[in-house]
C-alpha cells in the first residue's frame, strides 16, 4: 500500500519524492518518515514490474546488501518512488550536509550500473547521516517525556505568571507603590508586590513551590518576580489594556480627544491625551473616554502640543486625519488660541475636528465672577476663606469645632471646614453650606477661640471680627442668595463632569439653569429670601445685627444738571438693588457671554436631533427648516450626504416614539441587575466619611435621570431598534454628535489619580512606567484576558518565550 500527500503530511506519505517539497518538517515527522521506507516488489507495482532503462531493471535484491559471510543486511535508507520511479536515500535527504543530488533531488535511476547504490552507502556523507539517524531513534523513546516535561513546566510557568497578572492589577488598579526599600528574602517589609507574592502562597501550591526554588538556587532559576520582570509585566498589562481600547475604537471609528496638562510631584509638566468615542456594551450604545497617553512635555505651547498629539496618534495607529470629530480643552491661550493654538493647529489639517471649550471650566468661571460682582458678595467668601485659614491651621481649634459637633449632634457626621479658594468646582458652595449646616458651632467656635487665645492678639482679633460679620443680617442673606444660585448651578456642574454628557444635553442644560436664575429677578423670589433669612435667624440663638442704614451723600449739582441722585434710605431696597440683582444679572449675563460659541450653526442642526424637534417633525414635516443640516453635512461632508439624511430624519421621526415606548417597556420588563447594584453602593456610601463622594454620587445619579432624552437617549433608540441598517445616514449622524466632545474633566481626573500614583515618595519614577500604571489605574474597568498578557509578556524576551511558549 501507498499514499500520495501534496501538502504537508498529518497521516505520513510513503512517496520520498513529495518529503523534498515539504519545508520545516519537525524531528518526528523525519524519523516517522524514514522508519517507513517504501521497498514494493515488482509484483506491487503498476505494469507488474520495475521500469526499464537501456535494457536494465531494478532487482530487489538490492534492498538488501551482501555481507562477506553470506548474509544480508537491510538497506532502510533506500526508498522507492511512485513518482518518479526512482530510488531516493533518505538519511542524507533528512540528515545528510552537502550530499550527492542524484540521491536526494532527482533520484537514482542508472539501472546499469547497480553497484552505485553500494558506492554511494560507502561514503562519508552517507555514513555521517546514517550514524545521525540511529542517535535520532536512540533518543526518540526519550524525546516524548521530555516535551511533555516541558509542557508541564510551560503550564506550571503560565499559572505563576497568572498570578503575578492579578498582583499587577490589584496593586495599579489601587493605586499602590509595588517595590520596598530592601526587598530582600529576609526583610520583614519586602515591599507590596514581594509581600503579596509571599502571602499568595498560603494559598497556591504552585506559587508557594516556585518561590521555594527561586530561594534555594537563585540565578540558575527563571526569576518572574524581579524589578525588570514587573516592569515587563506592566507593559504588558497596559499594552493589552489599549488594545482592547483600540478594538473597541475601531469598530466605531469616530473619535474626539480632550488634552490637559499639570505639574506632577517632581515639577514636570505631565500632558493627559484622552480619547472620546461612542462603543456598545451588552447591545447598548455607551460613551467612554479612556485614557490613551501621559507623556512628558518641557515645552507647552501650541506648536510643542500639536507635535505630541501627532506622536500619540502615530504610537497608537489613530487616523487623526480622517476620524477625529471634535476636541475639548480648557480656555487656556496655548489650547484655544485662534492661530497658534493646538485646535487651529488640529482644524487646519482636519477642518471637522469641532473645538469645545470645556463647559464645565466655563461654568466654574461664572460661579467665580458671580461670586466678586458685589462688595457683599466679596467680603462674604472672604471671609470664609479667613474663617477656614483660622480655624484649619490649628489642631486645637479644629478639635473644639469638631467637639462642639459632636456634643450637639452626636449620631451626625462631623464636618470639617472647606477652603473657598481652591481648583475643586464646587468650593464655593462646599465652604458656604459647611458654614451654613454649622452656623451655631462656627460662632461658638469663635466664642471659644476669643477665651482660650486671650493672649495672641492676631487671633482673637481676627475672631472677633468673625463673629460681627457672621452675626450681620447681611451675612445671611448674601449667603442665602448664593445658597439658591449655587442650588441651580452645582447639579449641571456635575453633570458637565460625566462622560455621558452630549451637547445637546449641556445646551438643554444651561438653558433650564437661565430660566431657574431669571424667575430669581423677581420681587416675590426676593421676599422669599428675606423671609429665609429671618427663620434662619430666628432658628439660631444669637442676636444679629441688621442691614446698615445708607447714609445719603450732598453731591453740588454741577451747571445744567437739574435732577438729584436718587438714594436708598430703606437698607433691603439698597441690598436688593446693589447685592441680590447684581448677583443675578451677573450669572445670567456670565452664562451669556461664556456659553456663546461661533458654532452656533453647528449646535442648531445638533438640537433637531431632540426629542421635542422629532416629534414636532412627525406631526408637521414642514416645521423642518430649509437649511437643516447644511452646517453638519458640510464639516462631515466625507460620511454624510445632506440629502440622504433629510430623508431618513424624516422617515425616523414618525416611527420614533413607537420605538421609544418599545425601548422603555422592554427595560421595565427586564430591569438590568445595575439597580440593585446602585443600591448597594448609595448604602456604602452613606457610611463614608468623605462628603465630596457623597455629592459626587448624588449627582452622578441626577445625571442619569436628566440625560434622558438627549443625543445619546435617541441613539439608544435607533441601534437597540436594529434602524442602523434602514437609516444608515442618520445612525451615522447620531453616531458623530454623541462623539462631539463637552468637557475636559476626564484629564482632571486623570491628574487626581496621578497626584497617588506619582506621589512625593515616588518622584523618581521613570515616565514610561508611570504612563503604564496610569493606564491599569484609571482604566480599572477592563477586563483583560490573562493569557493574551501572558502571551505579550512572553514575546518581550526570548528567554520568556522559551518558558512560557
Amino acid at each position: 500500500m501507498y499514499y500520495l500527500v501534496t501538502e504537508r503530511p498529518n497521516t505520513l506519505s510513503f512517496d520520498p519524492k513529495l518529503f523534498t517539497l515539504v519545508k520545516n518538517l519537525s524531528i518526528e515527522e523525519k524519523m516517522s518518515l524514514i522508519r517507513k521506507p517504501f521497498q514494493p516488489e515488482k509484483h506491487e507495482l503498476p505494469g507488474g514490474n520495475f521500469p526499464q532503462e537501456h535494457g536494465h531493471r531494478f532487482n530487489s535484491n538490492q534492498y538488501y546488501k551482501s555481507l562477506p559471510n553470506g548474509g544480508r543486511l537491510w538497506r532502510d535508507w533506500l526508498s522507492y518512488s511512485l513518482s518518479s520511479k526512482r530510488f531516493y536515500c533518505l538519511h542524507c535527504m533528512f540528515f545528510g550536509k552537502n550530499a550527492q543530488k542524484s540521491w536526494i533531488y532527482d533520484g537514482f535511476h542508472a539501472w546499469q550500473r547497480l553497484m552505485d547504490i553500494s558506492v554511494h552507502e560507502k561514503t562519508e556523507v552517507h555514513i555521517n547521516a546514517s550514524i545521525v539517524v540511529k542517535m535520532k531513534c536512540s533518543s526518540m523513546a526519550v524525546l516524548p517525556q521530555m516535551y511533555a516535561s516541558k509542557r508541564n513546566q510551560v503550564a506550571e510557568n503560565r499559572e505563576i505568571v497568572h498570578i503575578l497578572i492579578d498582583i499587577i492589577l490589584f496593586l495599579g488598579q489601587h493605586s499602590l507603590p509595588f517595590r520596598g526599600h530592601r526587598e530582600g528574602w529576609s526583610e520583614q517589609i519586602k515591599g507590596n508586590f514581594k509581600d503579596l507574592v509571599k502571602l499568595l502562597c498560603k494559598f497556591s501550591p504552585t506559587l508557594a513551590v516556585y518561590i521555594d526554588r527561586l530561594q534555594i538556587h537563585g540565578r540558575n532559576q527563571i526569576n518572574f518576580i524581579s524589578w525588570q520582570r514587573q516592569n515587563q509585566l506592566i507593559n504588558s498589562v497596559s499594552k493589552c489594556i489599549k488594545k482592547s481600547v483600540k478594538k473597541e475604537l475601531d469598530r466605531n471609528n469616530f473619535f474626539s480627544v480632550s488634552i490637559d496638562t499639570t505639574f506632577d510631584s517632581s515639577r514636570r509638566e505631565q500632558l493627559a491625551f484622552i480619547i472620546r468615542y461612542v462603543c456598545i456594551i451588552e447591545h447598548s450604545p455607551v460613551i467612554r473616554e479612556r485614557l490613551f497617553g501621559l507623556k512628558e512635555t518641557s515645552n507647552t505651547t501650541g506648536r510643542q502640543l500639536f507635535s505630541v498629539f501627532q506622536d500619540i496618534c502615530i504610537e497608537n495607529d489613530l487616523d487623526w486625519k480622517l476620524l477625529l470629530v471634535g476636541q475639548s480643552y480648557d480656555g487656556a491661550s496655548n489650547m484655544r488660541g485662534e492661530y497658534e493654538g493646538l485646535q487651529a493647529l488640529i482644524r487646519e489639517i482636519n477642518p471637522a475636528a469641532i473645538y469645545t471649550w470645556c463647559y464645565a471650566h466655563r461654568l466654574s468661571l461664572v460661579v467665580v465672577q458671580m461670586s466678586s460682582c458685589s462688595a457683599n458678595a466679596v467680603d462674604t467668601f472672604g471671609n470664609l476663606e479667613q474663617l477656614y485659614a483660622l480655624i484649619s491651621t490649628s489642631k486645637k481649634r479644629v478639635a473644639i469645632y469638631e467637639n462642639m459637633q459632636k456634643e450637639k449632634n452626636p449620631k451626625a457626621r462631623v464636618h470639617r471646614l472647606k477652603r473657598v479658594e481652591t481648583t475643586r468646582w464646587m468650593s464655593y458652595s462646599s465652604a458656604l453650606n459647611t458654614v451654613l449646616l454649622t452656623y451655631d458651632i462656627v460662632i461658638n467656635t469663635l466664642e471659644q477661640i476669643k477665651i482660650t487665645e486671650n493672649a495672641d492678639f492676631k487671633a482673637r482679633s481676627k475672631a472677633t471680627g468673625l463673629i460681627d460679620f457672621f452675626l450681620s443680617e447681611r451675612f445671611v442673606l448674601t449667603a442665602i442668595c448664593y445658597k439658591n444660585l449655587f442650588n441651580i448651578l452645582d447639579p449641571v456642574t456635575k453633570m458637565f463632569q460625566s462622560q455621558d454628557i452630549d451637547l445637546l444635553g449641556a445646551v438643554n442644560s444651561l438653558q433650564a439653569v437661565s430660566s431657574s436664575i431669571k424667575r430669581l429677578r423677581s420681587d416675590d423670589a426676593f421676599n422669599d429670601l428675606c423671609n429665609e433669612a429671618t427663620k434662619f435667624m430666628n432658628k439660631s440663638e444669637f442676636t444679629f445685627t441688621s442691614l446698615p442704614i445708607q447714609r445719603s451723600r450732598k453731591k453740588k449739582l454741577l451747571s445744567g444738571e437739574t435732577t438729584k441722585d436718587h438714594t436708598f434710605i430703606d437698607p433691603k431696597s439698597h441690598y436688593k438693588i446693589k447685592t441680590y440683582l447684581i448677583a443675578i444679572d451677573s450669572a445670567i449675563t456670565c452664562i451669556e457671554e461664556r456659553f456663546h460659541s461661533k458654532s452656533q450653526e453647528l449646535l442648531k442642526d445638533i438640537s433637531l436631533f431632540s426629542v421635542s424637534v422629532l416629534k414636532k417633525t412627525k406631526s408637521d414635516p414642514n416645521t423642518l427648516p430649509n437649511d437643516a443640516f447644511n452646517k453638519f453635512c458640510n464639516l462631515y461632508s466625507k460620511f454624510i450626504n445632506h440629502t440622504e439624511l433629510k430623508k431618513e430624519y424624516i422617515e425616523f421621526s414618525k416611527l420614533f416614539s413607537y420605538f421609544e415606548s418599545t425601548m422603555i417597556g422592554s427595560q421595565c420588563l427586564h430591569p438590568s441587575s445595575a439597580t440593585s447594584d446602585d443600591k448597594e453602593s448609595s448604602s456604602d456610601l452613606e457610611d463614608s466619611d468623605e462628603e465630596e463622594e457623597k455629592e459626587d454620587t448624588v449627582g452622578l445619579k441626577k445625571n442619569n435621570s436628566q440625560n434622558l432624552g438627549t443625543l445619546l437617549h435617541v441613539f439608544k433608540v435607533c441601534h437597540t431598534s436594529g434602524l442602523q441598517s434602514i437609516f444608515p445616514t442618520l445612525y451615522m449622524a447620531l453616531q458623530i454628535a454623541c462623539t462631539l466632545p463637552v468637557s475636559s474633566t476626564t484629564p482632571e481626573r486623570t491628574f487626581s489619580k496621578l497626584k497617588i500614583v506619582k506621589n512625593r515618595l515616588r518622584t523618581t519614577i521613570s515616565q514610561d512606567r508611570l504612563e503604564q500604571l496610569m493606564i491599569i489605574s484609571c482604566e480599572s474597568d477592563i477586563d483583560i484576558d490573562h493569557n493574551q498578557v501572558v502571551d505579550e509578556f512572553a514575546s518581550t524576551t526570548s528567554v520568556l518565550s522559551k518558558h512560557l511558549t
